[in-house]
């Protein structure tokens, strides 16, 4: 598993305690996105790249002073059936690294869901071989 962004949220609170008390934080690989959000207790989610559609960059009048935007996912897809969007808040470089998931999302799609079309059932039992049977007095002529 290669890391291609990490990053964390540059909430408020975090800014107040100088980065000692972050609200979020976020790991991005090929494969999948990582979402530890939490203070006092946590919460660890995973989206995988393949289930990603689409990516919005969202920033507010407060968020564009301090120099960091939301980042939504949006997860729509067939197999996938986890939330529908979810959120990077206030993290620094969202439009590279939206650029960046769309990229790796599209070929994670492709790659999936050439897999789905290419499975491929391997049983291991005995082959199966129709039975014939036996012509019965009442066939003869």
């Amino acid at each position: 598993m290669t890391i291609i962004w990490a990053g964390e949220s540059k909430s408020l609170t975090s800014m107040a305690t100088g980065g000692r008390l972050s609200t979020a934080k976020y790991k991005v690989t090929s494969d999948y996105v990582y979402l530890d959000t939490g203070l006092l207790s946590s919460k660890g989610e995973q989206i995988p790249m393949w289930a990603i559609r689409d990516c919005d960059v969202k920033q507010s009048l407060v968020q564009r002073a301090r120099g960091v935007s939301n980042l939504s996912l949006m997860c729509e897809h067939n197999d996938f059936t986890g939330k529908k969007q979810f959120v990077l808040e206030d993290i620094e470089g969202a439009r590279e690294l939206r650029d960046l998931i769309n990229s790796h999302s599209k070929a994670a799609r492709i790659e999936h869901e050439s897999q789905q079309k290419s499975q491929t059932v391997n049983y291991s039992g005995a082959p199966v071989i129709p039975q014939m049977s036996a012509p019965s007095s009442d066939d003869t002529i």
